[in-house]
């Protein structure tokens, strides 16, 4: 049995276990936690013992015993999208703890004394631009939109970012079911200028259906619903990559983030598509969202979610070993 590195924690001290037992329990649950992405438990720990240094041993063991109880011991699926965000926007701020503006501002007097010196007098068009200034230094260290947004854009495999974008959507659009341009161009020796004029000519009745955001009637082939699975989707030639990143951000910022937003600040739930429940339908559930209640369809389960989430930590740690 492989051991683990004797460096992590060395302040730990134990009051009814010892240090080393509280460790290896630690590692157990980490590795209960995300096992799928491991041959074996000792290569699990050879991947911790491989680590440059021992912070970043600390957090790899505190993020993934943190994501074991909400994978392990948390049955509601709103509740384990809530802590995966949070283990995400702990994890993107390298460990460090979060500050309140507020509390983080104080401390800011030589950026603001710069800011100041660079104008001769203020007035509210200067003031505005410090506090933006501000907001976005702080938003740097703890913009946690933007790092979940960092995290799901540079740690996920093509596959899993297109599986989020399909299986969370709220845009709701005028569809043509199995409609194809090619079709078309070759049947009239034109391009329709409208879907109102692509449904008149072929006979194709329009159909409202919430649909991803990168969707174009024109472009892409869909049936109830659904792009068809026998059409290349846009979104995996790599020559999209920005249009799959910013379809990406999108579904994080305007749909996942909304439904933790709902849920912190709103006292609202959104569930995702529970398979052992009762709601659990193969078309998804649909729930409503933000401030505006807008509509929404979630194909996504949280076992879906969790492989996602597994195989994005696993990537991003992967880029502090030796």
């Amino acid at each position: 049995m492989t051991e683990i590195r004797k460096d992590i924690f060395p302040k730990m001290s134990g009051f009814f276990v010892s240090r080393e037992k509280t460790i290896n329990d630690w590692v157990n649950e980490a590795f209960s936690a995300i096992s799928a992405q491991f041959n074996s438990k000792d290569q699990f720990i050879e991947y911790i013992n491989s680590f440059k240094d021992r912070e970043t041993a600390e957090l790899f063991l505190r993020i993934c015993s943190f994501y074991c109880i909400a994978k392990k011991h948390q049955p509601k699926s709103y509740v384990k999208l809530i802590m995966m965000i949070s283990a995400i926007e702990h994890l993107m701020n390298k460990g460090k703890q979060y500050e309140e503006f507020c509390f983080w501002i104080e401390k800011q007097k030589p950026k603001i004394a710069e800011k100041l010196s660079s104008v001769k007098s203020i007035n509210e068009e200067d003031f505005t631009k410090i506090i933006r200034f501000l907001r976005d230094d702080y938003f740097k260290i703890y913009g946690s939109q933007r790092n979940v947004v960092e995290f799901f854009q540079n740690h996920l495999s093509v596959e899993d970012k297109i599986r989020l974008v399909k299986s969370i959507r709220s845009n709701r659009t005028k569809t043509l079911p199995k409609f194809s341009l090619k079709e078309y161009q070759t049947l009239f020796k034109a391009s329709p200028k409208t879907i109102d004029e692509a449904s008149r000519k072929t006979g194709i009745k329009i159909e409202e259906s919430f649909m991803p955001y990168c969707y174009d009637w024109k472009q892409c082939q869909i049936d109830y619903g659904s792009c068809l699975a026998s059409v290349e989707c846009k979104l995996r030639n790599a020559e999209n990559k920005s249009l799959l990143d910013s379809t990406l951000k999108k579904v994080i910022t305007h749909d996942i983030y909304q439904i933790r937003n709902d849920f912190i600040h709103n006292a609202r739930i959104t569930p995702l598509n529970e398979k052992d429940s009762d709601g659990f339908s193969s078309i998804g559930v649909f729930g409503v969202i933000g401030t505006k209640r807008k509509q929404i369809q979630i194909e996504l389960t949280p076992e879906e979610l969790q492989g996602v989430f597994e195989k994005g930590l696993k990537n991003y740690f992967d880029g502090f070993v030796n």
